[in-house]
């Protein structure tokens, strides 16, 4: 037996006698109208007749009554910037006279929601990407409307073409003009290292199709390079010229481990000569190599001057190398910031190459990378997976030319190990053994084969970064937990600060060496603890922010932006650093704002693969998505503004993950950048938009966003900042750090304490019965 009834608690009788409201919604919203010029729904009243309907109001919509109030106020700059989704903000739709006026009771009432549409309908799903992106509309021509209010405005004949031309969706025709668009500005030689990336990163159709196209414009300066030499104007574009032109594309082809040949229709006639015609057999990227040791050995040896830390190390390694192959021969470098680590191991590459020998220099991050003479990233010179474990292998066979290589390698300098995985370590170790058993079983169970590997780091640095994952799981995975690596190593410490060595005075000596040793104990956790407190250290009057106000440490750390002296050297000498990604973006518009210039913001393209995921995450939420690994939809620049990568592009010439770049022009799909800092300082590059996915631990789904792959850099996260030194930079804290290392690494991005600023939350960094600010100072002992 069941009864029907109602039970009514004590909670809800008593809410219910107070007459508190059971349901609230807020904001109110309204429902947008969508649809093709002249297919809307049209409702009247019964007893109208057709001619009373057509000569009402009964067919007008909220899309076309918006159209309609743009065009009768064209005077309203703010109403020309209001797209239709966030028009019903400030007005309201007047269902009896079928058209909008303006809010009387305030802003921020009441959102938009335009009807979703199906992709299946073309024209109509565009008309509604256009409508997201497209403010102060006034008719559908003028949403089809590309280069509005200027001479070469264009009327293109469907909504799906207009929201190509503006970026909104991407096409095989995209590629084709960027290179149109890069040939109006850049010389030959930009032109073949972007087509380059072109060919790596995005990956378009009829590749070879692409090179015909542009051929002409990639070879002009061999051409003219002809008629000089045979001074002979009558010297026409040949196949020698263009096969000239492929062969430098090669070369960078090869400085991102990819060749032309692995693209259909090319075909490479290689230059012999005396020069290279002995190893022109051998595989591209062996032959880079060996250029390096060859151009090393014409240029006059370098005297490197050594410190009683770092001469006995420089002798240790190179005695490795006569040492027998079936020994572990492994150490480590512990070098703290300014003890000359990375002038140690170019030192070691020099020695190495200049005897003729194959030595690989690679660092975790692009940005150490670089620091390196002929460094890469790890994951590039080993093709590392991206998801690895206790059995992963890197991407290369046995037979491979990278196999060769790394087989011919004297010596592997890996720096910045300290801050990667044991497992992606392990992993090259097993791929590395795979190969040097075909030289030598024995070597099979040698640790890397028997090669001299020398890593470099520091521990007090941010750990291996382990998504979601508690203290003991990151200690875990640092590379000093590895069973089989591990108890190998010798290890190795450079304690010397060369900064206080080069100091100009002994005042400066004496302020440079406390500096350094209060930096060693905040790195170390032998910084006093506030008392009654798990982590917190005081931090140094002098460094704090007298007040809690973004806007002074704006000014602390940048000044005047609007001062000539704000160039390259000055923007990229200073930065401000915070520990998440939120605060990054927060910190890099209100500088945006600040800058000089007119801002401008190009859009991505968003896409999901499936139709029906299409339809269940509509583009305006892709667009909303801002994973820290990729672009934002929105990307908001001005000429000047300082910007860094995010993708390594071509490390060997300067364009890395982390490389920091000064912005000189764009066109709608080619961003023309100056690199702002490294050896390759100066020097102009041509960045397409590429095609990036998110990794699984950044995003609640998958999705393709197609974009310049650069985000503002005024701002960065302590992350990112590690292993880079500034002139001037400011902390920002909001929160205390949270994890390994991060106070440490934001506090010795600087040569001397003058040089940093640090601005605490008031709420959560003073204590009771305590003078002076603190904050957290974690440390996995």
């Amino acid at each position: 037996t069941f009864l029907d009834a109602r039970y009514v608690s004590a909670s809800e009788g008593c809410w219910r006698l107070f007459s508190f409201s059971l349901h609230h919604e807020y904001p109110a919203h309204r429902r947008l109208a969508i649809h093709l010029q002249d297919e809307q729904l049209v409702y009247f009243n019964e007893g109208e007749t057709a001619t009373d309907v057509i000569q009402g109001r009964a067919h007008e919509t909220t899309l076309t009554a918006w159209f309609e109030y743009n065009r009768q106020h064209p005077n309203d700059t703010a109403l020309q910037n209001t797209l239709y989704i966030n028009f019903p903000e400030d007005y309201v739709f007047v269902d009896r006279t079928r058209s909008w006026k303006i809010r009387e009771r305030g802003h921020g009432g009441t959102i938009g929601r335009i009807y979703a549409v199906s992709p299946r309908e073309v024209e109509k799903y565009h008309l509604r990407l256009l409508l997201y992106h497209v403010p102060g509309g006034k008719s559908f021509d003028d949403m089809r409307t590309i280069d509005r209010g200027t001479q070469n405005a264009e009327i293109l004949p469907m909504f799906q073409a207009a929201a190509r031309r503006r970026g909104l969706i991407t096409g095989q025709q995209e590629w084709n003009d960027c290179l149109n668009q890069a040939n109006t500005y850049q010389q030959p030689y930009a032109l073949r290292r972007l087509f380059a990336v072109i060919l790596v990163f995005c990956h378009p159709d009829n590749l070879y199709n692409l090179w015909l196209s542009h051929r002409d414009s990639m070879t002009e300066d061999y051409l003219h390079t002809a008629r000089q030499e045979q001074n002979d104007q009558s010297i026409q574009f040949s196949d020698f010229l263009y096969n000239q032109a492929l062969l430098d594309t090669e070369s960078v082809m090869i400085n991102l481990s990819r060749s032309l040949r692995d693209f259909d229709g090319f075909v490479l006639q290689e230059v012999v000569n005396e020069h290279n015609a002995a190893d022109n057999n051998e595989p591209a990227i062996i032959r880079e190599h060996r250029r390096l040791a060859a151009q090393l050995a014409l240029q006059p040896e370098q005297q490197f001057q050594f410190n009683e830390d770092q001469q006995p190390i420089f002798n240790a390694i190179i005695n490795y190398l006569d040492a027998p192959q079936d020994q572990p021969k492994l150490c480590f470098v512990d070098g703290p910031g300014g003890t000359g680590k990375t002038y140690l191991f170019n030192a070691i590459l020099e020695h190495v190459r200049r005897a003729g020998h194959i030595a690989l220099a690679v660092a975790t991050s692009g940005t150490a990378a670089l620091l390196l003479d002929g460094g890469r990233t790890a994951h590039s010179t080993f093709k590392i997976p991206l998801e690895v474990h206790q059995t992963s292998m890197c991407n290369f066979a046995p037979g491979s030319a990278i196999a060769r290589l790394i087989s011919m390698a004297s010596i592997i300098v890996w720096d910045e190990a300290s801050m990667i995985s044991r497992d992606l370590i392990e992993t090259v170790n097993r791929s590395v053994q795979d190969i040097m058993r075909v030289v030598d079983p024995a070597l099979e169970h040698i640790p890397f084969g028997g090669k001299v590997v020398v890593f470099g780091g520091d521990f007090r640095q941010v750990l291996p970064v382990i998504p979601n994952a508690e203290r003991p799981q990151i200690v875990a995975q640092c590379l000093n937990q590895s069973r089989d690596i591990w108890r190998h190593i010798v290890i190795h410490r450079l304690r010397t600060n060369m900064r206080v060595q080069q100091a100009a005075n002994t005042a400066d000596a004496n302020q440079l060496r406390d500096f350094a040793e209060y930096l060693l104990r905040i790195g170390n956790g032998a910084e006093p603890i506030v008392p009654n407190t798990e982590d917190r250290v005081q931090i140094p009057t002098q460094m704090i922010m007298p007040r809690y106000n973004t806007y002074d440490l704006i000014a602390a750390v940048f000044g005047n932006l609007h001062l000539p002296t704000v160039n390259r050297q000055f923007l990229t000498s200073r930065a401000i650093l915070t520990p998440k990604n939120k605060d990054v973006a927060i910190l890099n518009n209100l500088i945006l704002d600040q800058f000089p210039g007119d801002i401008s913001e190009l859009k991505s393209a968003d896409t999901v693969d499936d139709l029906e995921d299409q339809i269940r995450y509509p583009n305006e939420f892709l667009n909303s998505l801002d994973p820290s690994d990729l672009p934002p939809h929105n990307l908001k620049l001005k000429v000047g503004c300082p910007i860094m990568l995010l993708r390594n592009l071509d490390t060997a010439n300067g364009l890395c993950n982390g490389t920091r770049l000064i912005v000189r022009s764009w066109r709608q799909y080619v961003l023309e950048a100056e690199i702002a800092t490294g050896r390759q300082a100066g020097t102009i590059v041509l960045i397409p938009r590429i095609t990036l996915t998110p990794s699984q631990t950044q995003s609640p789904i998958i999705f393709k966003r197609t974009q310049f792959p650069v985000r503002l850099a005024f701002s960065m996260t302590i992350n990112k900042a590690q292993g880079q030194t500034f002139d001037n930079v400011g902390l920002y804290l909001p929160e205390p750090p949270f994890t390994h290392g991060l106070l440490y690494v934001a506090m010795s991005r600087v040569r001397t304490p003058a040089s940093i600023r640090i601005m605490l939350n008031p709420d959560n960094s003073t204590q009771p019965d305590q003078e002076g600010f603190t904050t957290r100072n974690v440390v996995y002992h």
